[in-house]
């Protein structure tokens, strides 16, 4: 019963997640004595996470009470306010903390998110830049400046930061372009991150084509390599010195404003567009990436160099990986690195192909008798599915004995072909029978192609990766605490281990794409008024998707979900058919007249079951939101089984009741 060991084991429960064991021990701290505000303060911490905030509120209250220098509990009851939607007042105790403590960083941070929800952004401004002079590499306060610029139209100083293996990835964001090339990071080429992934920090990347250097700050920040990065366009190349600056990686990266090729020598560069982030350039002759003859925007002199000749003359060392995206170019680039290719320092080389041009579809061949081999599962799923890019994509070629990688695909057991598995899902979506009653849905067996659902279930995280759902901030209280989710997201994606990131990168690039959101619109387009307007206002519809985890004494009561919300699919993930009975049911309100707007959720005492899902393996449901549409979870409560699902939403930002 000693007061600073049960306090110390609440702090180490609130760290790992177990708020309400906190709660109690924190407060058996408290009891014994009530006079130390570090102990009301902590408790204040649990309370917030389990959503109780007002009872928050009053514990930070009675920290300050206790100690009114406290700067800490002053910050923390900000946080609370801001919670509690009380922006004025929060940003009222931020200032307090601040005025104890005017160097912390990350209060102005949390004062500028204040005034930001004010709509006072040239003082959230302020707020982010004093910040960043504070501790210039705050990636939070970088990204929270980048976004409040973006919102005054003032890119120029904009940046942004992404986590990657627990490491923030800084870029300076100062137009859309470069902006969406953060945002698509995880997305636009996870076969790039796979690669990137499996090098260490003994070996050295050439970044052929760096453009801002998005690959080259991974490599360098979030592997530890070091980086050789060239880039002919002027912007492009100014903008990636100033991502290697922002990150503080020069001792790691040599950015060249030149291009590789097949000669060396003066020459002209063919920009398509002059603008930062911008790409599709040519040197020699205004060519667009399938060779074919088109209208510069603007013509500027470049330096190209052969790879062969750098290294010959000991200008950059043999480098172990070397990245070659010079669209369409490519070809260009290989034959001035013959001799560099033969050298057994090198270990691999990702190129881009475009297999509509013979002199790409001949470099399969080159590469092979230069002693590579590629993965057809990796070069297939790389490809782009349609668009003005249909078919290009990134091949990997690497030599025999790069255990890291051959290691990767081993244990993918076989092609893994994400694209033509989501195929398979659309096609068994559009010949689903619909159910009416009580609310349109569907059921599937055999989703996903037998072999490709094995292999989905050995990529399943382990449960650290999972965050409890309370704890998201998603929720309002009405879950319960057996439940944890894995958000497709950039931040939580790159939090997952090496050898699992790269597949569920490529099942969020299927999941979050636009085809399945016109799917399932189309296929419920007797109840949805987005029918009509779906491809020409594709704005108005979002999507979300997560991995679920629920355990024993996981339950959910009926409820519809908010008016938001147009439609949901979950797919039933477990390994065999021990949980048939823990699967969603459809309900109907005993009270004929009852009604919901989707915001709670209701006693099972109040509804009667109307139909049950089985929870089996490699299955799917699918239903519309309506004001029928009663769903819940009974108790699941069998022994240590774990309930694995992959959660949908499609929803309408711009829906009102």
């Amino acid at each position: 019963d000693h007061a600073d060991a049960n306090h110390l084991l609440g702090v180490i429960a609130h760290q790992v997640g177990d708020h309400g064991a906190a709660v109690e021990l924190i407060g058996k701290a408290i009891r014994h004595d009530p006079s130390t505000a570090a102990y009301h303060c902590n408790l204040g911490n649990a309370l917030h996470e389990l959503d109780r905030l007002d009872e928050a509120a009053a514990s930070q209250r009675q920290a300050i009470a206790l100690n009114p220098d406290y700067s800490k509990a002053h910050n923390n009851l900000a946080n609370v306010l801001l919670a509690q939607g009380c922006s004025i007042d929060a940003v009222a105790s931020y200032r307090k903390a601040l005025s104890i403590v005017p160097d912390d960083a990350e209060i102005h941070v949390n004062l500028g998110t204040a005034l930001h929800e004010l709509g006072r952004l040239d003082e959230a401004e302020a707020s982010y830049r004093k910040a960043l002079a504070l501790d210039p590499d705050y990636a939070r306060a970088h990204t929270s400046l980048g976004n409040t610029l973006q919102e005054t139209g003032r890119l120029e100083d904009a940046a942004a930061s992404i986590k990657f293996e627990g490491r923030d990835l800084c870029y300076h964001t100062p137009n859309r372009m470069t902006k969406w090339r953060v945002d698509s990071f995880f997305t636009k080429e996870p076969d790039t991150i796979r690669w990137i992934s499996c090098m260490t920090d003994e070996e050295i990347l050439l970044d052929v084509g760096a453009n801002v250097g998005m690959y080259t700050i991974m490599a360098s920040v979030g592997r530890g390599l070091k980086v050789f990065a060239f880039e002919p366009e002027s912007q492009n190349y100014s903008l990636l010195n100033r991502n290697i600056y922002l990150n503080g990686v020069s001792d790691l990266v040599t950015a060249y404003c030149a291009g590789l090729s097949d000669h060396s020598g003066l020459d002209k560069f063919y920009l398509s567009n002059f603008s930062l982030g911008g790409s599709c350039h040519a040197v020699g002759e205004s060519l667009d990436f399938n060779l074919i003859p088109q209208q510069a925007d603007y013509v500027q002199g470049c330096t190209v160099y052969t790879l062969d000749e750098m290294i010959e003359s000991n200008a950059i060392p043999v480098p172990t990986h070397i990245k070659i995206d010079v669209d369409g170019f490519e070809h260009k680039v290989i034959t001035g690195m013959q001799k560099t290719l033969t050298k057994p320092e090198v270990k691999s080389v990702l190129i881009e192909l475009n297999p509509h041009l013979e002199e790409h579809r001949g470099l399969f061949q080159k590469m092979e008798e230069l002693g590579y081999r590629y993965f057809e599962s990796q070069a297939e799923e790389s490809r782009q599915p349609d668009g003005a890019f249909a078919g290009i994509g990134n091949v990997i070629f690497y030599r025999k004995g790069w255990a890291a990688y051959e290691d990767l695909y081993g244990k993918q057991k076989g092609p893994v072909l994400v694209k033509a598995s989501f195929n398979h899902v659309m096609e068994k979506i559009k010949q689903a029978e619909i159910i009416s009653d009580p609310t349109p849905h569907f059921f599937i067996e055999n989703v996903f192609p037998d072999n490709f659902y094995q292999n989905l279930l050995t990529f399943l995280p382990d449960e650290t990766s999972y965050i409890p759902i309370n704890m998201t901030g998603k929720t309002k209280g009405h879950y319960s605490p057996s439940r944890s989710i894995l958000a497709f997201d950039n931040e939580s994606l790159s939090k997952l281990d090496g050898t699992i990131r790269p597949f569920w990168n490529l099942m969020a690039n299927q999941l979050l794409s636009p085809d399945l959101i016109f799917a399932l619109v189309d296929k419920f387009s007797h109840w949805l008024p987005e029918a009509g307007a779906q491809k020409e206002d594709l704005a108005m519809l979002h999507c979300e998707a997560m991995l679920i985890r629920d355990i024993k004494k996981y339950e959910m009561g009926p409820h519809t979900d908010t008016h938001d919300r147009v439609a949901s699919l979950f797919f039933y993930l477990p390994k065999d058919h021990s949980l048939e009975s823990a699967g969603t049911a459809l309900y109907k309100p005993l009270d004929e007249n009852f009604h919901s707007d989707g915001s709670r959720h209701f006693s099972f005492e109040d509804f009667s079951e109307v139909d049950r899902f089985p929870f089996k393996p490699n299955s799917l449901i699918g239903f519309v939101r309506t004001d029928t549409s009663y769903h819940g979870v009974p108790r699941f409560d069998q022994g240590d089984e774990v309930r694995n699902t992959l959660g949908y939403a499609v929803k309408n930002l711009k829906r009102t009741r």
